[in-house]
């Protein structure tokens, strides 16, 4: 592994970018390597963009609560879990990246 010093003031962008994509390599690596056959990864479904989906959706069943208690973030938790969707604003600063209305969670009735 080749180790460089950066010697700019601004390196913080440089080192998080290069983690980032240490990073990246290292999870597809795993993927790739493993019992599943995985062909490619995609990357964009790592983004940020999802959490702040999920985060906006929580906000907005608050009534754009910031701070929520225990019991309320835990009550639109699983109010979200029984609609079974996430789904962005139209106020959200943030895009979806696929028109798909696939959930993240996955609801298995068992008996």
């Amino acid at each position: 592994m080749k180790v460089c010093q950066i010697l700019t003031p601004r390196k913080t962008f440089l080192i998080g970018f290069a983690i980032a994509v240490k990073s990246v390599f290292a999870m597809a690596e795993d993927l790739f390597n493993s019992n599943f056959n995985y062909k490619y990864l995609l990357t964009y479904k790592c983004s940020h963009d999802h959490l702040e989906i999920l985060f906006s959706r929580i906000r907005q069943r608050l009534g754009n609560n910031n701070n929520p208690n225990v019991v309320e973030l835990k009550t639109s938790l699983k109010k979200m879990l029984l609609k079974n969707t996430i789904s962005s604003s139209y106020a959200a600063n943030c895009m979806a990246f696929d028109n798909t209305s696939e959930s993240i969670f996955e609801i298995c009735w068992l008996g």
